[in-house]
């Protein structure tokens, strides 16, 4: 989860139990670009909840760059919602976050009346 945009928004809006458990597990670095030291990470968290979205840069992939919203149910993180691009598009990603943004807001609309438990549940059976 620490080396995608998807992974690090879900992370930066969870709960601290559950940021706390991931901390304090091995954190595998799948390119050089990996955050693994768990204090960046957690500062890397914090910046994510301010501003409201996550990227990465080559750090779960070499040649690719992310980015990724949340996307919320009854005011709890209830999944991530990206894009991954490649490197050389990192410095434009942004323009997508309208959009990311945008259809983040669909889906909770949608959801809004399904117990979040349901949803998880749904998704364990079907992926």
């Amino acid at each position: 989860m620490h080396a995608t945009a998807v992974g690090k928004v879900i992370l930066a809006y969870e709960e601290d139990w559950v940021r706390d458990a991931y901390f304090h597990r091995h954190l595998e670095q799948p390119t050089a670009y990996t955050h693994v030291n768990p204090a960046r990470l957690a500062e890397e968290l914090v910046q994510i909840r301010d501003q409201g979205y996550a990227t990465t840069a080559e750090e779960m992939r070499l040649g690719s760059a992310s980015i990724a919203v949340p996307v919320f149910h009854t005011g709890r993180i209830g999944a991530g919602l990206g894009i991954v691009v490649l490197s050389s598009q990192a410095g434009t990603m942004l323009r997508h976050l309208p959009t990311l943004r945008g259809i983040s807001a669909q889906i909770e609309r949608a959801t809004a009346h399904i117990p979040l438990e349901t949803l998880r549940a749904s998704a364990k059976i079907g992926g």
